[in-house]
């Protein structure tokens, strides 16, 4: 899946002002943060598609691919031990990342995006990050 329209969508939130990243996995998506001083940033990453049986075909492959979207949004405050004022810089940006995608249609031939949850990944010493996840759907053929 080509993550652009996701990538433009989350990059013209005033919420994380152009800080967005795309990685492979979570290693890279860290490394790739890490020059960014202003707070939060937000990292697509985790990107996986998954092929439902074909038991109804007339002819053609007609297959539905389920998309799972991961996206990592990161707050870092020195000053901030306990991480309250993150959560809530991090709420803050959810709020908008939930407006923007929710009901996106990220390509041609995609349904929208429906959020199916978010987690704290990661907490301590003022660092906050928040994963929340993302499914879309297409056919195949």
């Amino acid at each position: 899946m080509d993550t652009s329209t996701i990538y433009s969508t989350l990059a013209a939130l005033d919420a994380f002002g152009g800080r967005i990243v795309v990685a492979t996995d979570l290693s890279s998506a860290m490394e790739a943060v890490k020059p960014f001083t202003a707070m939060p940033c937000c990292v697509i990453h985790g990107l996986s598609e998954r092929a439902a049986d074909n038991r109804l075909s007339t002819g053609g492959p007609s297959q539905l691919v389920t998309v799972s979207i991961k996206i990592l949004i990161v707050h870092r405050d020195v000053t901030d031990a306990f991480g309250a004022a993150a959560m809530v810089a991090v709420h803050t940006a959810r709020v908008a990342e939930q407006a923007a995608l929710q009901g996106l249609i990220p390509d041609t031939g995609y349904t929208e995006t429906l959020m199916v949850g978010g987690q704290l990944a990661y907490a301590q010493a003022g660092t906050v990050m928040w994963l929340d996840e993302w499914r879309t759907s297409y056919y195949l053929g």
